[in-house]
């Protein structure tokens, strides 16, 4: 059950597999920290921030997989 003001993230393992590179995967960790940090801003905001981030970590690297994420968060 999700409470008010609660924020759920789904993405593919798209964006955790996403590699920079030198080959060092973007990890779940990484994305887990950033939605905690982000977790005060808007659904829109925070998937901004994920958008961002993964693309700063990839880089000029490939991408290797599809990327897809959705973020909702719950409304008081």
């Amino acid at each position: 059950l999700l409470d008010s003001g609660d924020t759920l993230v789904m993405c593919t393992d798209g964006i955790t597999e996403a590699f920079d590179t030198r080959g060092r995967q973007y990890g779940d960790d990484r994305l887990v920290d950033l939605a905690q940090k982000n977790r005060h801003l808007s659904a829109e905001a925070i998937l901004e921030a994920i958008e961002k981030d993964v693309a700063e970590h990839v880089g000029k690297a490939q991408q290797s997989d599809d990327i897809t994420c959705t973020v909702l968060k719950v409304l008081p």
